[in-house]
Parts: structure tokens; C-alpha cells; sequence
């Protein structure tokens, strides 16, 4: 089996999500909580309402961003999708596309599925940049339908 998602993956969907999370809803849960005496910046009615604001925007964007982030392993027959809770096998007559989109660092992989799979229609993971392309060259006819 050869893995042909990034390592990336573990560090974009855990982690960062992770540190975010903890880091600013302390300062938030900190500039909700604190009152106007000691900081009258920090205690304003503005301030606080543009913390949380901030604070819920990021949680959104990490949940349409990061969270979608699946591992994904290869063999010659199947492919297996890993959410590092749950893994499914699926075959790869199952994919009716697949969309390559490039970020300036990294790229990502976008599988459309022909019916909806355990993790939805689509599966998007950080490419492995050579192993990836090296898999699909040395193997055109798990492809063929695709290209």
C-alpha cells in the first residue's frame, strides 16, 4: 500500500485546527469575560463583539478548509480513505473525476465520487507531489476512465 496524500495532512487537520482552536478561544473566552475597569479597550462592546466575530469566522473557515482533509492509501486495486478514525476501502471505479487545484505551497486533490461515499460525495487530500503522479503513470489502467 503506498500513501499518496502528504504528510501535511496530519499537521493541517489535527494540529493547526487544534492550536487555533485552543489558543484563540482562550483569548476570546478572556476578552468576553473581562470587564471595562481594569481594560476599558478590551472590556468595550465592540471589541468583544469583533473577537467572537473573528473567533467564529476562523472556526468556519478550518471546518470548510482543514477538516475536510482526508489520508488517502493506494494499491493496484483499491484506494483507502482515512479520516485517522475511521478508514473505508473503495474501488477506483467508484470516482467520476478527479480535480487537481494548486496553492502556492501545496496542491490538492479533489475525488468526486459517482454515488455518495461514508465521508459524502467528494474526498479532498494534500497531494504527495511525486508519488502521486508516479502512481497514476505506472498505473493507466486503474485511470483510464479519468483521462
Amino acid at each position: 500500500m503506498l500513501r499518496v496524500s502528504s504528510g501535511a495532512t496530519l499537521f493541517f487537520k489535527l494540529f493547526l485546527p487544534t492550536f487555533w482552536l485552543v489558543f484563540f478561544g482562550s483569548l476570546t473566552m478572556f476578552i468576553l469575560f473581562s470587564d471595562n475597569v481594569d481594560m476599558p479597550f478590551i472590556g468595550s462592546i465592540g471589541f468583544k463583539a469583533s473577537s467572537g466575530i473573528f473567533f467564529i469566522l476562523g472556526l468556519l473557515f478550518f471546518y470548510l478548509t482543514c477538516f475536510q482533509l482526508k489520508r488517502i492509501d493506494v494499491d493496484e486495486k483499491n484506494f483507502y480513505v482515512s479520516n485517522y478514525f475511521k478508514t473505508f476501502k473503495y474501488e477506483y471505479k467508484d470516482i467520476s473525476k478527479i480535480k487537481e487545484r494548486d496553492w502556492l505551497f501545496f496542491k490538492t486533490i479533489k475525488l468526486h465520487f459517482i454515488e455518495k461515499s461514508s465521508f459524502g460525495k467528494r474526498i479532498t487530500f494534500l497531494k504527495r507531489r511525486k508519488i502521486f503522479d508516479e502512481f497514476v503513470d505506472a498505473n493507466p489502467e486503474v485511470f483510464s476512465h479519468l483521462l
